[in-house]
């Protein structure tokens, strides 16, 4: 149940709504190192506040599927592939015609695939890194363009870390590392596509040392200290992303 009063009109909304999430999953390993899926889901979510005529929105829905495969190698390096279909209803996004507010979206959707390696590619050097692409647009809408894409989705993004750790010798437990994040380029607002926010590479490295129950840690994140806009809600209202930031941490185990 969700209640929304207007102080100024001095009037009191409420609407109570109802939904159900079924998933299903299904996975076959035809062998040892490979195993298919898919699974299928329903979604519901309330979506709170009002629009600019104070009229309060109607819950997201949706739908999805995915299908994909995950193949071990090396006894220890995973790789997964996945294609997938999304479609939503009543989706907020920033109002074209007063940023101050958002509408829900007709119809939303969302396809397309993804691919991730994570694990150890000798007993030294393991590595974690994932790529996706994404085309999500408007398919019914009153106010946004049909077709038009959805704010702040990148139809390219990827990332790759790289770690290695010293197993034997006075060296022992210590590691480095390095990678990278990057974004393409992505919707900057809704309605008018006035502009898109620039995409970017940023880059990372670590360092640590684990000494029995002891972990030493140095992270560097975007270490050339790149200018980034991260994500943005329409013309006037742009986030830019974290400057370099430096991490310096000990943890102990028990």
């Amino acid at each position: 149940n969700q209640t929304f009063r207007d102080k100024v009109a001095n009037e009191r909304t409420e609407q109570d709504r109802t939904g159900f999430s079924p998933r299903a999953g299904l996975v076959y390993q035809p062998l040892s190192f490979l195993a298919l899926y898919g699974n299928v889901a329903a979604s519901f979510r309330p979506n709170t506040g009002f629009d600019s005529a104070s009229r309060p929105f109607a819950p997201e829905t949706g739908f999805a599927y995915e299908v994909g495969a995950k193949l071990d190698l090396f006894d220890g390096l995973s790789v997964t592939a996945a294609a997938f279909h999304i479609e939503k209803e009543n989706v907020l996004t920033t109002d074209p015609a007063d940023f101050f507010f958002q509408i829900a979206a007709g119809a939303v959707r969302s396809q397309g695939f993804d691919v991730s390696l994570v694990g150890q590619v000798t007993p030294e050097f393991r590595v974690i890194g994932g790529y996706a692409f994404i085309d999500a647009a408007v398919t019914r809408d009153e106010v946004l363009r049909v077709g038009s894409p959805l704010l702040n989705i990148p139809r390219h993004s990827g990332s790759l870390l790289g770690i290695y750790e010293v197993q034997a010798g006075d060296w022992k437990g210590f590691g480095i590392g390095g990678g990278f994040r990057a974004v393409g380029s992505r919707l900057g607002d809704s309605g008018v596509e006035s502009f898109r926010l620039p995409g970017y590479v940023l880059t990372d490295a670590l360092a640590y040392y684990r000494y029995e129950n002891l972990r030493f840690g140095l992270n560097v994140d975007n270490i050339f200290d790149e200018t980034y806009y991260e994500r943005s809600y329409n013309t006037f209202w742009v986030g830019v992303g974290e400057p370099r930031r430096v991490t310096v941490s000990m943890t102990a185990r028990f």
